[in-house]
């Protein structure tokens, strides 16, 4: 049975529509006659019709919650029991009358038009699709993960409209989202200290704790920095401008801003689609800039206002040469304004109000001290520092790492800072944000992982000098972090270096019209939906032919495929998750619950 207990929220709802119903029937002084009260007939008219405003309202406000608007405020066991008979119920919603069989099809539909969602499926055909996603809908689990992250989203986004987070209300997201995550983190904890790895090796059973596997937020803070300080030492190299610049997006994208005017009008996007805006936008610049022939690398760290409207600051690496249009092309997606912030022996901060003057140089002095822009960039001084520690604050606060390197002496974080930090935490889990990405590089994270992996050197002395790089020398088997540390710089060298950098447009020496190329080789499992999944295995090296230009009129013939040089699997051993509790005593196969070290060696993992 659901949940009829009010909540705080039913509660603010109720309320909001009581006092917009006594403006609507009262404006100067604003009040609701008490049940029952005899009222003049031009009175009681008006009444109704106050009451048929606030009735109207408060439907709009639910309307986005279309198809689940019924569950919000029911609990999670509640919402656990209806997820397993949603499949049911709409597979007798979808079964043609006196046929014993539903139609697959207009199972989906049905379950699209019910809960106002989009069921996706992967195939290569549409059968495939259909089949998969037919997967979906008789799936009580897809149903508890869908019904969960939905209701949370827009209970979310009913906190939004009604102003309670942003100006005057919570920073970043809800209590009620806070909380939420709060207890989500205390299961994944749970579940972390309840499970273990287990995998027999050389006829032992290895058990080895979930919570031993899992990287701390300091690790992975650790290998960006690494990555950030071989890219500021390329553009080093290469004579590179470095410049910090926060792009933000207009104010209809904001809900409840702290320095709104009276005439601020929201244009109901969640941040979740503020940040697709934001990401669409960022991808035209790139491609502004590409058909110049001009190449950015660098970092972005994506941040929320308090209101929860997201923002975007960039690392930025780029040729000085191209400074101009770098700006003009920001101004091309991001209008309102550019500044710029110089020492004033520089000549002070300027002003670009658009693209055309960016194009052409034509800068302002500003109009007041705190004047504000849409994009706003500082061009870092190397005399002074890199700005690589600055993005990595960002970077930090984007994947709950902050205060990661901080010493014992380190001031300790007030609770303001704390709640900021679990507050911005719950916001990304809540919306399902990225918190940084590089750009302007090759693809390298997930390999320099996997070659780092790699017990034994590589063959290929391409892959060889890469597996050299991400291991910091020449030693094989398991080796600690502690005693030998990656060459990051080295490995972006070999991976091309910066995308910013101009590269040599001459064919190198023997260059036979192919490349060499190291990359990922995966598995493609089925999964439970009947898709084709992806896993990785190792690493490895192809020949890949050169792209032939296709001449005017004529079609350009298929390229061959990739020839395989080498493969590297890194990940040979499998290894099952099990709850302590269930674990079974294996007679053929000793038991050893060793130190974690000793496991992970035989996991490979490096």
């Amino acid at each position: 049975m659901s949940s009829n207990s009010p909540t705080e929220l039913s509660a603010v709802i109720a309320c909001a529509a009581q006092a917009r119903a006594a403006s609507a029937f009262s404006p100067l002084s604003p009040y609701l006659p008490p049940p029952g009260a005899e009222l003049h007939p031009k009175q009681a008219a008006q009444l109704d019709a106050a009451l048929a405003e606030a009735s109207a309202w408060q439907a709009e406000l639910l309307r986005h919650a279309r198809g689940v608007q019924r569950y919000l405020h029911w609990s999670y066991a509640d919402l656990c029991d209806e997820a397993l008979r949603i499949p049911e119920r709409l597979r007798a919603l979808a079964t043609v009358d006196g046929a014993g069989e539903f139609d697959a099809a207009r199972l989906v539909d049905v379950a699209e038009r019910v809960f106002g969602i989009e069921v996706r499926g992967k195939g290569k055909t549409k059968q495939a699709r259909l089949e998969a996603r037919v997967a979906r809908v008789l799936d009580a689990a897809y149903w508890r993960r869908t019904l969960r992250r939905r209701i949370a989203q827009e209970t979310e986004l009913l906190e939004l409209k009604l102003g309670r987070v942003g100006r005057n209300g919570s920073a970043y997201c809800s209590a009620q989202a806070q909380h939420l995550r709060a207890t989500q983190r205390q299961a994944q904890q749970r579940w972390l200290d309840e499970t273990v790895l287990s995998a027999e090796i050389d006829g032992e059973l290895v058990e080895l704790p979930m919570a031993a596997v899992t990287k701390d937020a300091r690790q992975k803070l650790s290998r960006l920095y690494a990555f950030v300080a071989a890219m500021d030492s390329l553009a080093v190299d290469g004579g590179l401008t470095v410049a910090l610049l926060t792009a933000t997006l207009e104010s209809e994208w904001h809900p409840n801003p702290s320095h709104g005017k009276a005439t601020h009008r929201w244009n109901g996007k969640t941040p979740a689609e503020a940040s697709a805006e934001l990401g669409a936008r960022w991808q035209c610049v790139r491609r502004d800039l590409d058909k110049k022939g001009i190449a950015v690398s660098g970092l972005w760290a994506a941040e929320p206002h308090r209101d929860g409207c997201p923002h975007r600051h960039f690392w930025l690496l780029y040729a000085p040469e191209h400074q101009a249009d770098v700006f003009a092309a920001f101004l091309g997606h991001f209008p309102g304004k550019l500044k710029v912030r110089r020492d004033n022996a520089d000549g002070g901060d300027a002003m670009f109000e658009t693209k055309a003057h960016a194009v052409a140089g034509v800068s302002r002095p500003l109009k007041r001290k705190r004047e504000g822009a849409q994009v706003d960039v500082s061009i870092i001084d190397r005399d002074k520092g890199s700005g690589a520690s600055y993005v990595i604050k960002y970077v930090s606060k984007s994947i709950g790492a902050e205060g990661a390197f901080d010493g014992e002496d380190a001031k300790p974080k007030t609770k303001r800072e704390q709640s900021n930090l679990l507050a911005i935490d719950a916001y990304r889990a809540l919306w399902g944000m990225r918190g940084a990405q590089f750009f302007g590089i090759k693809s390298c994270l997930t390999l320099w992982d996997e070659l780092r992996r790699a017990k034994e050197p590589p063959t290929e002395p391409e892959l060889h000098a890469l597996w050299r790089a991400a291991r910091g020398g020449d030693a094989t088997g398991r080796v600690e972090a502690s005693q030998q540390h990656g060459d990051a710089y080295e490995y972006l060298k070999l991976r091309g270096g910066l995308a910013a950098v101009a590269q040599p447009t001459e064919p190198a020496a023997g260059d036979q019209g192919v490349t060499r190329e190291a990359g990922l080789y995966r598995s493609r499992p089925l999964t439970q939906y009947g898709e084709l999944g992806s896993r990785i295995e190792g690493v490895v090296l192809v020949e890949v032919p050169k792209k032939v230009k296709r001449k005017r009129g004529k079609r350009a013939p298929p390229p061959p495929p990739p020839v395989v040089l080498e493969r590297v699997a890194t990940r040979t051993m499998r290894w099952r998750m099990m709850p302590k509790a269930a674990q079974a005593p294996q007679p053929q196969a000793k038991r050893k619950s060793g130190k974690a070290k000793t496991a992970l060696a035989d996991s490979g993992q490096g």
